[in-house]
């Protein structure tokens, strides 16, 4: 059974559902994952990570003097660093555009006043260990910015013991060895064979390399959680449902607001959502500029079709109108299954690209539609990581601003059969390097990513 741990903005673990990930995700065994459990964040501190495997823990730090008392939870007694999501461990700024910005040096909570050494970043002393986790981007034609990495860990790679059986003490730092990165763990399994999955949000992944890297620092017995979603998904993302809960990981918030009888069940990454050809969930749509006519953007989602439709099922529909069928009368662009079992993509009225079959075959597939206003061919489909056909007709009006809605479309008919995960809205388009990156990363992660030995510090 697999334990599906979800870490909300704050940086609380909730235990979200414990299901079968047989099928889900073939890195998944079923055999290694039958005896663990899923874990809170309110489990106490491990003492494992001061093992013979590695030095032992050093003192605590002392108060740096420049520390601003309003934030240090050692200043303030209001403060409880096991809870406040200010004491995260992750420094937090705001950019310009209002989103929360992590990739910033350690801060509140976990005061630094050790020196830098060679082994890595001037983290406090009781950090014990780190791994390089470099990328494989040889085939990338250009550098991927901000983009939303999903880091596995599982033995042999990653030795569980060393860290917090929680994960609070996991953190991320970009190759320059000092910014600390946003990341959000969707999947923390503990027991006989723990495993995780957490996105990471990597500034910069360069293009035509295989030395571009970051490290994972763990170790600490007594750190906080350092789990921050709303800055992993940056400005452009209007919402991003992993689907293991019905929550946006978004600092938007744009939780689902209504699910008619969709339920839980192994997903592609974590857990997703069933739907079983009567079932759909609406979404939040928008009520101030985003997803608009003036913008352009993605929609892109993971989904495993059960069987041939006997019409177009929509597995997600955005449209301008409460009551559209899909038939393409109303402004509308969505992800479908023909009756002959191909994916389609299709957006406003003519346009339609199709990959396939897919139906029915009880596979993992990927679809992104990225659209362009004003492009001579502004909707661009991309399945699997490769692009399917660029449309040929010129569309000037996007307004979902209606509904949003996984399942089926407005009218209670072309309903989808089978399960989705990793739903994503986005204000911005994306390119074929992008689209392939997306999927690689989950589907076939050790190709894309590689993990050094583990260093003790």
């Amino acid at each position: 059974m697999c334990g599906r741990a979800r870490v909300t903005a704050s940086g609380a673990l909730l235990l979200a559902s414990v299901s079968a990930c047989l099928n889900a995700n073939p890195s998944f065994d079923e055999d290694a994952t039958s005896d663990a459990t899923a874990t809170s964040g309110t489990t106490t501190p491990s003492t494992s990570a001061t093992t013979s495997a590695g030095p032992t823990a050093g003192t605590e730090p002392s108060t740096d003097s420049s520390t601003d008392p309003s934030t240090d939870p050692s200043t303030d007694p209001t403060t409880d660093p096991s809870t406040s999501a200010s004491t995260s461990g992750v420094g937090t700024t705001t950019t310009s555009s209002g989103a929360t910005d992590t990739s910033a040096t350690l801060a509140t909570g976990e005061t630094d006043t050790s020196s830098t050494t060679a082994a890595g970043p001037a983290f406090p002393d009781d950090w014990l260990y780190r791994q390089k986790i470099q990328f494989n981007t040889l085939t990338n034609a250009v550098d991927l910015l901000d983009f939303p990495v999903l880091i596995p860990l599982a033995a042999p790679d990653f030795d569980f013991s060393h860290a917090r059986p929680d994960g609070a003490d996991l953190r991320f730092v970009d190759d320059d060895e000092v910014t600390v990165l946003a990341h959000e763990t969707e999947v923390w399994i503990e027991g006989q064979d723990p495993l995780a999955r957490i996105w990471v949000r990597v500034p910069t992944l360069d293009q035509l390399s295989d030395q571009d890297h970051i490290w994972l620092y763990y170790g600490s017995p007594d750190a906080t959680p350092g789990d921050d979603p709303g800055a992993v998904w940056t400005a452009d993302y209007w919402g991003v449902w992993h689907l293991s809960t019905l929550d946006d990981s978004t600092s938007l918030e744009h939780h689902a607001l209504d699910n008619q009888g969709a339920t839980m069940g192994p997903g592609r990454v974590g857990d997703g959502h069933d739907f079983d050809g009567a079932a759909s969930i609406d979404l939040p749509t928008p009520n101030a500029p985003g997803i608009v006519d003036t913008s352009d953007g993605h929609a892109s989602i993971w989904f495993r079709a059960d069987v041939p439709p006997n019409d177009i099922a929509h597995v997600f529909y955005l449209s301008d109108v409460v009551t559209g069928d899909g038939h393409g009368a109303e402004n509308e662009l969505h992800g479908n299954l023909k009756v002959s079992g191909q994916f389609q993509g299709f957006a406003c009225c003519n346009a339609s690209n199709a990959q396939g079959p897919v139906a029915g075959e009880g596979g993992w597939h990927h679809a992104l539609l990225s659209w362009t206003l004003g492009d001579s061919k502004p909707l661009k489909v991309f399945f699997d990581g490769a692009p399917v056909s660029t449309n040929e007709n010129q569309m000037t009006l996007f307004d979902f601003t209606a509904l949003i809605r996984l399942g089926r479309p407005g009218a209670a008919e072309r309903f989808f059969t089978g399960t989705v995960d990793e739903f994503r809205l986005s204000t911005a388009a994306r390119d074929e390097t992008w689209a392939k990156t997306e999927f690689i990363t989950v589907d076939d992660p050790a190709s894309f990513l590689s993990f050094g030995a583990e260093e003790p510090l």
